[in-house]
């Protein structure tokens, strides 16, 4: 790890849950303390973990004790991680951290390190995890291109709580617009003047810089020749304009998500 990924560590803390204090968990404070990482070390107390899960950003969990203890500490940990948006790992003897992957509380789990724990790669893996988790966490820039501006308006105000959204309703706004900023993901409806979705989809995608912005196509029809026509062009996928407040949030967040874990 070079300076440049130490300094980005700086101010990051993770919860080190664990019921035992021994050699192992030890060295695991250590060496991510070595790398810059603020470590709250903690017992496996509910009211503990509670307490300190609000000062960190990630939850390394070293699993030990019987398998309805695990389950019961790993309930609350993947209720924290869930309302609050934070990370998740898993470290210890292969049969704990088997429970604790068995439980149905598994999907929040993110990174897993069986005994005997290679140091290096644990903490490779958790400054993945961490940079993975900064990066979902950044406020996200989405342009929508629409030449419905009540659309663009609804939509804006749906999204405005967890994104940046820029509206523009024309396919040269949207190039000039390209020209100077580079956002995250472009919602772009496929019906509209002169320049129309698909021939400014083109245009993206021929242009080397701003090629790789993901693009999801607005639709208002759902018939078969129109979504099929979107398909052939192969964007990052199709939303129906007609989508409540709810489903429309979901999507982007998935799509983010998915985004996040394939980088």
């Amino acid at each position: 790890m070079n300076n440049k990924e130490k300094n980005k560590l700086a101010s990051q803390t993770i919860l080190f849950v664990k019921s035992e204090v021994g050699f192992i968990t030890q060295a695991i404070t250590k060496n991510l303390e070595d790398v810059g990482f603020n470590v709250i070390e903690t017992g496996d107390n509910l009211d503990e973990i509670n307490y300190n899960s609000s000062f960190a950003d990630m939850i390394l969990y070293y699993v030990s004790g019987s398998k309805e203890i695990i389950a019961q500490r790993m309930s609350l940990l993947t209720d924290i991680c869930n309302e609050f948006n934070k990370t998740l790992c898993i470290a210890g003897e292969e049969r704990c951290v088997s429970e604790a992957q068995n439980t149905e509380n598994r999907q929040r789990i993110v990174g897993v390190y069986k005994r005997p724990i290679d140091m290096r790669e644990l903490v490779s893996g958790v400054f993945d995890q961490f940079s993975m988790h900064m990066e979902y966490e950044r406020t996200k820039t989405i342009l929508l291109v629409d030449d419905d501006i009540d659309f663009i308006s609804i939509a804006a105000l749906w999204l405005d709580d967890d994104y940046k959204v820029d509206g523009v309703n024309s396919g040269k706004e949207a190039l000039r617009y390209l020209d100077k900023h580079r956002p995250d993901l472009i919602l772009l409806d496929y019906d509209m003047p002169e320049i129309d979705g698909y021939e400014l989809f083109d245009k993206i995608k021929k242009n080397p810089l701003i090629a790789h912005i993901p693009i999801i196509f607005l639709t208002g029809k759902n018939d078969r020749e129109s979504v099929m026509k979107i398909i052939n062009r192969k964007p990052d996928g199709y939303l129906l304009k007609s989508m409540g407040r709810t489903e429309l949030l979901n999507s982007i967040d998935s799509f983010f998500i998915e985004s996040t874990l394939s980088v």
